[in-house]
């Protein structure tokens, strides 16, 4: 995949050594080593962000990766169980981390914290291929395709500590602390 300025391309292979390329120097800037194995038949191995210094790296078994393009660290997520067939994708503002995989299990992760915010089986039955996922603009929806039934939408909460406690007691039913 390239840069959002284009001006790197970054290769992954299936030992997971990513080559962050310069184009404009015509050199590699610097290698990489994820200790992780990627199919290159894999749809979403490696995905940009949406103008953020992120990347996002899936490898076999539904692990996620955001590897920061400033200091190359990065931070592992995980599916829940085993998948090939995963798609990740990064809001808009870096804070939220959707995930989902072929059993059909939304994963919202609050990026900073590393807490799952959201979970919900959004299929009825296995699903083939990876699922589509896509916030919305203003950071408040994600659509989720699992098949050709209609997407499903998740509404999201604010931000920062309202966006913590808000997702934290929509999953537990209770009010939100600090709520009276």
């Amino acid at each position: 995949i390239f840069s959002t300025n284009g001006q790197r391309l970054f290769l992954l292979s299936e030992k997971g050594y990513l080559l962050v390329w310069n184009i404009i120097a015509m050199n590699g800037e610097r290698v990489i080593h994820l200790d992780r194995e990627y199919s290159r038949y894999q749809k979403f191995a490696l995905r940009r962000t949406n103008g953020l210094a992120h990347i996002l790296a899936v490898d076999q078994r539904g692990r996620v990766d955001i590897l920061s393009l400033n200091t190359f660290e990065s931070r592992t997520f995980f599916t829940g169980r085993p998948d090939q067939d995963v798609n990740a994708m990064l809001s808009d503002d870096g804070t939220l981390l959707a995930i989902i995989g072929r059993e059909g299990v939304l994963r919202i992760w609050h990026v900073g914290a590393k807490d799952v915010l959201f979970e919900a089986n959004l299929a009825s039955e296995k699903i083939y291929g990876p699922p589509e996922l896509r916030f919305s603009k203003d950071g408040h929806f994600l659509i989720a395709s699992v098949s050709d039934e209609r997407p499903h939408v998740v509404q999201l909460p604010i931000s920062g500590d309202a966006l913590v406690s808000t997702a934290k007691a929509m999953i537990a039913r209770e009010p939100p602390v600090g709520d009276d």
